[in-house]
């Protein structure tokens, strides 16, 4: 999966990080992903970095161009 995180977030994420993912039309339903890209760039005009991160396990619910609410494991 996809996504973009605030340039806050530069030194928190980085390949291996553990990711906690929800998707907004299924709030009940969570999965664990791991990223595994992090750019090196940041976007000048929204001030984001790139992710790539891999869902672990079953996704039957999820589905290409879902929203979802993601958290890093062990954040609040």
């Amino acid at each position: 999966m996809k996504f973009t995180l605030p340039e806050a977030y530069v030194g928190r994420v980085k390949r291996g990080t553990e990711l906690i993912v929800s998707p907004v039309s299924i709030p009940a339903e969570v999965h664990a992903a791991r990223v595994v890209m992090v750019s090196p760039l940041v976007d000048p005009s929204s001030d984001t970095i790139d992710v790539t991160a891999e869902l672990q396990g079953r996704t039957t619910g999820l589905r290409p161009g879902m929203t979802a609410n993601i958290r890093l494991h062990n954040t609040q």
